[in-house]
């Protein structure tokens, strides 16, 4: 039992939180009762207004005994407080057990949908027969056999058909190679439309032949009831949140993305809520050199702080159920051991037990819910749940890691040295902070928006990586994060986190200059820009100029829009910097 607070403090309506979660306390004649801040019409948190509560969206109003005053069979949640010893109290386990009995019993949707997890983010989508496949990871460990499923998948790859294939981003954990080359070259595959083109010209190369790369913003017709919208996230790195109608049933896939506050306005209420759960997704803190002290007290930041933002999305985006997925694996390597212990992840229970106000779909790989019926098909009892997250990592299978790892071999210093000075020709190198590099036994410096080889001080950051990773690293095209989430890295440093220099390990992309030109950028229009050559959009966009989308673009030209949108000298400078890589000038912005 859950102690609240003295009967003789309570001052009905009276707002309580439960562990991080808001109710309100009323009282009939007889008893006191916990009554939900949740509107049960699209999950919005309910305001009290005078003598009632009203939901803000739709402005659904309720009586202080929680029935709705203006639609028939309608009412809040509540629960029955006990009273002992002028103190109430409330039976956690039993107000979680009955909240998912009354969602199980309710008609969720007139939509008939199977949403099935098989795997970490690999989600199965059917409706009226048609199959949507997200990020399948299924066969094999990821991010060079660190990664491992925890639970294992209860599905192959031959199992499956799917008519279309989602791939949010390119980390081997959504897309996974070994996984992919097991379907029909002629599936269809959508992907983010990211400027790197790593996803595509990997696909193409495994020989996939029906390909979509989807552009952010854009929607695109599945078929005659299904469309896909896809949106970038609010942060820096290339990432994906997907926007999926089915027949009028809205899911929201946010996996690793995170909220996204500007595109709010373009969504409507979401039905189903689909996000990771759990930090463990990177190598920070554990390879980094810090005290096990600081790293303990991040990842108990950090889970609360994913718990926090489920419940901001939930009302954000005004979902109705929340399904928690991609975070179901552990770390198998023996060199990984301490880093799988010392995890602090969040377990699927955490996120029921702490979102008691949402209606969370808490189902493991292998199970699977229906969006009409209300019905589960559940594999893992509660108990044989909390002896999964209790136990060990997998046993580890050499044979198995092996096929993943790369070869032993030797990295060339000059093939090192030529990757690093060609990052130059990226348009992250411009937002690299001044830093200083040691790199296994190279070093280099990035100054003033420029990457040199040598070494002027101490370095500011050292990093170590195993050298067969390195070489598949800057012979193949493999993003840095290959190596970081993987918990291959070992880091250390002196200052800040130089948060733009890993974006430029991240996902460089190198630009191709056009032919020379004498055309003057700061006069030059704006949609003829443009149109002409497509790839500044992603530059303007990344000094918030989303001039793509703006009617007004055919007025201003590019000194005009710098203007309009208040850029700063800095900034503007930078903006030139790329645009001359790209129109082959050497314009410079007074």
């Amino acid at each position: 039992m859950y102690e609240l607070i003295n009967v003789s403090d309570v001052q009905c309506p009276h707002l309580v939180n439960i562990q991080g979660d808001s109710f309100y306390i009323v009282q009939d004649e007889n008893s006191y009762q916990l009554l939900s801040t949740t509107c049960p019409h699209q999950g919005a948190k309910i305001d009290l207004c005078d003598d009632s509560f009203v939901c803000p969206v739709h402005q659904w109003k309720f009586d202080l005994s929680g029935e709705c005053m203006n639609i028939k069979n309608q009412t809040l949640f509540k629960t029955e407080l006990v009273n002992k010893d002028n103190k109430l109290f409330v039976d956690l386990k039993k107000l979680n057990t009955t909240i998912e009995r009354r969602f199980k019993s309710e008609k969720s949707s007139d939509i008939d949908i199977d949403f099935k997890v098989h795997a970490h983010a690999c989600l199965e989508i059917v409706h009226e027969g048609f199959s949507i496949l997200t990020d399948p990871w299924l066969d094999g460990p990821a991010f060079y056999g660190s990664w491992a499923h925890h639970p294992k998948p209860k599905v192959k790859v031959s199992q499956l058909d799917p008519d279309v294939i989602w791939i949010s981003h390119e980390h081997s954990d959504h897309f996974h190679k070994n996984t992919l080359i097991q379907f029909p070259r002629e599936t269809r595959i959508y992907f983010p439309n990211f400027a790197n083109k790593r996803i595509e010209n990997e696909l193409v190369k495994l020989g996939f032949t029906n390909l979509t790369p989807v552009s952010f913003g854009k929607s695109y017709d599945i078929n005659d009831k299904i469309k896909i919208t896809c949106y970038e996230p609010e942060s820096v790195w290339n990432d994906s949140i997907v926007h999926i109608d089915v027949d009028g049933f809205n899911i929201l896939n946010i996996n690793d993305a995170g909220v996204n506050h500007k595109i709010k306005k373009y969504l409507p209420p979401i039905d189903l809520l689909c996000s990771s759960f759990s930090p463990g997704a990177s190598g920070y803190p554990l390879c980094w050199d810090m005290t096990d002290d600081e790293q303990d007290k991040y990842y108990e930041r950090v889970k609360h702080g994913t718990i926090e933002m489920l419940r901001q999305a939930m009302k954000m985006y005004q979902a109705k159920f929340l399904l928690p997925f991609a975070s179901h694996f552990r770390l198998q390597h023996p060199r990984h051991e301490d880093y799988d212990l010392r995890v602090g992840k969040n377990t699927i229970m955490d996120v029921k037990q702490k979102l008691v106000e949402h209606q969370v779909i808490d189902i493991l790989p292998g199970e699977s819910w229906n969006s009409m019926s209300g019905n589960f098909f559940r594999v893992y009892g509660e108990q044989t749940k909390q002896k999964m997250y209790n136990g060990r990592r997998h046993f580890f299978n050499l044979d198995e890691f092996a096929k993943f790892y790369p070869e032993p071999c030797a990295v060339d210093v000059g093939e090192l040295q030529k990757y690093l000075l060609n990052l130059n020709n990226t348009p992250e190198i411009v937002h690299c902070e001044n830093i200083q590099v040691r790199l296994n036994g190279c070093f280099f410096y990035v100054e003033n928006g420029e990457l040199f080889i040598g070494k002027k001080t101490k370095p500011n950051l050292e990093i170590d990586v195993p050298i067969e990773i390195l070489q598949q690293i800057i012979t193949n095209d493999v993003s840095w994060d290959e190596a970081h989430i993987g918990y291959w890295c070992k880091m250390k440093r002196t200052g800040e986190y130089n948060q733009n220099f890993w974006r430029l390990l991240q996902s460089p992309y190198y630009l191709k200059r056009g032919k020379k030109t004498d055309c003057k950028i700061s006069n030059m229009n704006v949609s003829y820009l443009l149109k002409k050559y497509p790839e500044t959009d992603a530059i303007l966009r990344r000094y918030g100029l989303y001039c793509s989308s703006c009617s007004s673009s055919f007025k201003e030209n590019v000194l005009q829009a710098i203007e309009y949108h208040g850029l700063s000298e800095q900034d503007s400078k930078k903006l030139f910097r790329e645009l001359n890589f790209v129109l082959n000038t050497n314009e410079v912005l007074l």
